[in-house]
């Protein structure tokens, strides 16, 4: 629950880049072999969805890459877009040796992925 908090707290306070810079930086809490990815990502989920909000994907998608990096895990965050009737839809998710992980793979394929820096500011994920 605390890392919840803490993704949260940081992307309304400093933003998606600044946040997921520091997860970047976070150094393992275990040697190799790394933690099951499954193991992370069934936990993570089942404390995101007893926080007393709504996360949203990248807030959920920046928890579970901050639990993988604990775990020994190399997860990569990716960002895409899809058009839905008139209007942009942008979905974050994340993968580890190109597997998503924590998501539905068909729906994350559904989007196609785009670079940081074409993110507009004011995106809103579903």
């Amino acid at each position: 629950m605390r890392s919840s908090l803490w993704v949260a707290a940081q992307l309304r306070l400093r933003g998606y880049r600044h946040t997921k810079e520091i997860v970047e930086r976070i150094q393992p809490r275990r040697r190799k072999p790394p933690v099951p990815l499954l193991q992370i990502s069934e936990v993570t989920n089942g404390v995101l969805r007893r926080v007393p909000w709504a996360p949203n994907c990248l807030e959920r998608s920046l928890v579970l890459m901050k639990e993988l990096r604990r775990g020994g895990n190399e997860p990569v965050m990716r960002l895409g877009v899809r058009r839905q009737k008139d209007a942009l839809e942008f979905h974050a998710w994340v993968e580890v040796e190109g597997r998503v992980v924590g998501d539905s793979d068909d729906f994350a394929r559904s989007f196609r992925p785009f670079g940081e820096d074409e993110l507009p500011p004011d995106a809103t994920f579903v």
